[in-house]
């Protein structure tokens, strides 16, 4: 059944990204079909697995999970893009992937009742800025959650620079897929010797400060070896920034004036908790 009450919300959310996309290149699935059930398909396909010799888990590619779970994530992760709805402006190869980390965001979250979730849409914007945040509608008591595409970009370069920091090496041993130091004074010896990853940084950084959207490196090939770390790292914080967010909308009735230190302060240490614990 549909809820009512999302109306100004998912109105809103698509009247941004209408603006948005007013000054971005072409969007090559905008008319090419329902968007929402091209978002299904893509997840379908993004989250595919096969069994493993445990009857109690499954694999998708080098990870593991438990078969229950991952079945119950996954079939929230439809819910939600059946939710939202996306429209004609939002990539739904991406929404898919977003939608399984807020599946994953709503799904753990042990201290509010799940219910309260059918009142958020989760939305992408494209635009340059990285920036992400919660718009509560107190009339309609909704909240829609919003990444900007430069958001999006700058969490995969920033992972690139981490990455080449602790230089993964495939492992033939059957142990593992990768194997790599995370010590970080091996990791300070190792950026000693090898300037490559600030470098990076550096240039991501002036890219998005000085030409306004954080992509240094264009048409870059990602080593083999970088593949298994980024396949968790990239996944992994954007399912932080989503639960941040969820975390402002799970704290709006919550009266921070009077915070020992700064109150926005304590707002942001909230919902970083709430990040942090899911």
């Amino acid at each position: 059944m549909e809820n009512q009450d999302l109306t100004e919300s998912r109105n809103h959310l698509r009247f941004l990204q209408e603006e948005a996309a007013k000054d971005s290149g072409g969007f090559d699935w905008a008319s090419s079909g329902d968007t929402t059930e091209m978002s299904v398909q893509y997840l379908r396909k993004q989250t595919s697995y096969v069994p493993d010799r445990d009857p109690e888990l499954v694999r998708r590619g080098c990870y593991k999970y438990p078969r229950k779970e991952e079945d119950q994530r996954i079939l929230h992760a439809e819910e939600i893009i059946r939710r939202v709805r996306p429209g004609p402006f939002e990539d739904p190869n991406y929404f898919a992937l977003l939608a399984y980390q807020a599946a994953s965001v709503e799904i753990t979250i042990p201290w509010v009742n799940r219910s309260i979730f059918k009142n958020y849409l989760l939305g992408t914007l494209h635009a340059p800025f990285v920036n992400a945040f919660a718009k509560i509608y107190q009339s309609s008591d909704t909240t829609t959650v919003i990444l900007h595409s430069g958001m999006i970009d700058f969490i995969y370069q920033a992972a690139k620079v981490v990455v080449e920091a602790i230089n993964p090496q495939l492992v033939t041993d059957g142990t593992a897929t990768v194997r790599a130091d995370t010590d970080l004074e091996a990791i300070k010896k190792m950026l000693r010797k090898n300037s490559a990853p600030s470098v990076r940084l550096c240039k991501t950084l002036e890219s998005y400060f000085y030409k306004g959207y954080p992509r240094a490196f264009a048409e870059e090939k990602v080593r083999n070896e970088y593949g298994p770390v980024l396949g968790v790292l990239v996944p992994l914080s954007e399912r932080w920034i989503l639960a941040h967010e969820y975390g402002h909308a799970l704290t709006k009735n919550v009266d921070f004036s009077n915070a020992s230190n700064n109150p926005s302060w304590a707002k942001e240490f909230s919902a970083d908790t709430n990040a942090t614990i899911s």
